[in-house]
């Protein structure tokens, strides 16, 4: 089984690292495809460390990596503890002369006065105030002897990340301490529905990925106003090329509850998966996953179009590939797509089609169209894969 957890570093707004630059450093957690940066923070003109806080929140609300919004940071998984680390020492690397403190999306209500009690994320998740925060961690989440109220009981009541140059959390009171803030930025994009069907080129969900819908949409409100279409999208990494598993395993998928993706290569599929890659859909490293759900309307009886360039070394000639090798040599860019809810799957209904077109064990159909570019149609909240690898004579 693979939980989905790769790093990488990109200059925000830059191709290329340049020594002495002073612009963000962009970490992306692929196990859930955040992304993660700590901007430079000052306190010092704010009342205390709760105003200071708040501000904080509201300029990470106006920032935006790739269309999402961001807020403070948590650490909610000792998976994610690494991220907002990476991001903390890209950061520290950058700007060596800031306090190395930063502000953490953590808090405890005005007035409590137990150091250890209520602790809570900025998404409401609950933080344990002792160690172990995450059962079987090997990292240290508290710097030692935190939390401690050290001014005294309900002093502290904010969280900060760095204290002393050590990628721990604390407590924290003093506002002249903080030199950044952490910031977050989810997976999960919001767009105004009108704008996904009144432009040629569609709305986009995220890096490389657009969408594209008819207008026989049917809004709650006349003039669509409240509809949006919400995309969550991971690059994945297909575990099964490297183990030697095409044509033999199916790639079973699990979007989890705090927005990471688990995937898992077994030799059937797995009726809890979210979605099941078929033994065919095999070949190329990694793929495009983007998930899309409608928010006040539904979809008329014409397909949405969800488009996305295939991921970096998935691009081959165009047209026919040759056939003497097997696997090697037959592969196209294609792309999948799946409902949500497979039962809605237009090619699931024989009256429809005259044939069931899903096989055996996998719940995503492949689509061809030119190359250079993937596409999925889906007539309901949809999975759309794009940079996917078709192994023909495969079933």
């Amino acid at each position: 089984m693979n939980s989905i957890r790769a790093i990488t570093v990109a200059l925000l707004g830059m191709a290329a690292y340049l020594p002495g630059t002073s612009l963000a450093q962009i970490v992306n957690c692929a196990f859930n495809n955040h992304n993660y940066e700590v901007i430079n923070f000052s306190c010092a003109h704010d009342a205390d460390v709760a105003a200071c806080w708040n501000r904080a929140r509201m300029v990470a609300g106006n920032l935006q990596v790739d269309g999402a919004f961001g807020d403070l940071a948590t650490i909610t998984s000792e998976a994610e503890q690494q991220c907002v680390e990476d991001a903390w020492d890209a950061w520290r690397e950058e700007e060596p002369n800031q306090k190395p403190e930063a502000l953490l999306g953590a808090s405890q209500p005005a007035g409590e006065l137990d150091r250890f009690a209520n602790w809570t994320w900025v998404d409401g998740t609950p933080l344990l105030g002792m160690d172990p925060v995450f059962p079987g961690a090997t990292k240290q989440f508290w710097r030692n002897n935190e939390p401690n109220d050290n001014y005294g009981p309900g002093s502290e009541q904010h969280a900060g990340f760095g204290l002393g140059n050590q990628p721990t959390v604390n407590d924290e009171g003093a506002k002249n301490n903080f030199g950044g803030a952490l910031i977050e930025y989810p997976n999960t994009v919001e767009v105004p529905v009108t704008e996904c069907f009144e432009s040629e080129e569609g709305c986009p969900l995220g890096p490389n990925v657009d969408a594209q819908l008819p207008d026989d949409i049917v809004c709650d409100d006349p003039e669509c106003d409240d509809a949006v279409l919400t995309a969550q999208t991971w690059n994945v990494l297909d575990e099964r090329v490297a183990a030697g598993q095409c044509g033999t395993h199916v790639l079973n998928i699990t979007v989890n509850g705090d927005g990471s993706l688990t995937t898992d290569a077994a030799t059937s599929r797995d009726p809890n998966a979210d979605s099941t890659l078929g033994r065919h859909l095999c070949g190329h490293p990694g793929f495009i996953l983007t998930k899309t759900e409608g928010i006040g309307f539904e979809l008329g009886p014409t397909a949405s179009v969800i488009e996305s360039d295939p991921p970096a070394g998935n691009n081959y000639e165009c047209g026919p590939p040759p056939m003497a090798d097997g696997l090697d040599n037959t592969i196209w860019d294609t792309s999948g797509y799946q409902t949500n809810d497979t039962a809605d799957m237009v090619e699931t209904f024989a009256p429809t089609t005259g044939v069931d077109q899903l096989f055996v064990d996998n719940t995503v159909l492949e689509s061809l169209f030119e190359c250079g570019s993937s596409r999925g149609k889906g007539f309901r909240d949809s999975f759309h894969f794009a940079g996917l690898c078709i192994a023909f004579g495969i079933e």
